[in-house]
């Protein structure tokens, strides 16, 4: 990129000369600077063989900053550019020296780090960081929620079972200590398959001799919980 850079800046000094817009002498002295203005980047290189990219990259560079239609080179040598429609003169033209244009166009590029649009309002910076805080607090707040409503506490099923079949779920029968939620099955044909291998080695309701009563007609079915 830097002989393409060094490629570009003779190409410019070589036409400002012939227009006798630049003496040799101060391109000379131009070219001992340390930083000579011109500057060529691309973000990935371009191999050689790529001929599509370096095509995109050609009719990029070569884009002009006007649209051509929009500019005339009048007969003094000046140009004519078409612009939108003044509020306060009506003006809908320009006629401008030359190096006047360059100096204009020069002026739209911003220096390192500068930025030459401000937004305000609800675009500024300002309201967008607000925004994006109000966003994480409201994220850290429903995260805080699902974590108090997984704590052994706030398990309102169980609480729930305790009022309806009057057993607490969470209770071991033998040694009256709270279990550990291993996990929870919901699916039919897994439970039916546990109760039947339940059955076959011979093991009993824990709960069996409880004082119990029958589930409440058109209820909800409740799914037995796997507890180690």
């Amino acid at each position: 990129m830097a002989a393409v850079a060094r490629l570009f800046r003779e190409l410019v000094f070589a036409e400002l000369t012939a227009v006798k817009r630049l003496r040799p002498e101060t391109a000379e002295m131009m070219r001992g600077w340390n930083h000579s203005g011109f500057n060529v980047h691309a973000s990935e290189p371009v191999l050689p063989t790529d001929r599509e990219r370096l095509e995109k990259i050609a009719r990029y560079d070569s884009r002009a900053p006007l649209a051509l239609d929009a500019m005339q080179l009048l007969a003094d040598g000046r140009v004519r550019v078409r612009t939108p429609h003044h509020p306060q003169t009506g003006a809908t033209r320009m006629d401008l020296d030359a190096l006047e244009m360059i100096r204009r166009l020069c002026a739209q590029i911003p220096d390192a780090r500068q930025h030459m649009t401000l937004y305000y309002g609800w675009y500024s910076h300002r309201a967008r960081g607000e925004r994006r805080k109000t966003e994480a607090d409201t994220e850290s707040a429903a995260t805080a929620v699902e974590v108090r409503v997984t704590t052994p506490r706030s398990r309102s099923w169980a609480r729930l079972m305790r009022r309806i079949f009057e057993v607490d779920p969470l209770l071991c029968p033998q040694c009256q200590v709270e279990m550990q939620i291993v996990s929870v099955i919901q699916e039919v044909t897994v439970v039916d398959r546990l109760l039947a291998h339940l059955r076959k080695i011979g093991g009993n309701d824990p709960h069996e001799g409880t004082a119990q009563r029958g589930p409440p007609t058109g209820g909800a079915r409740a799914s037995p919980d796997v507890d180690g």
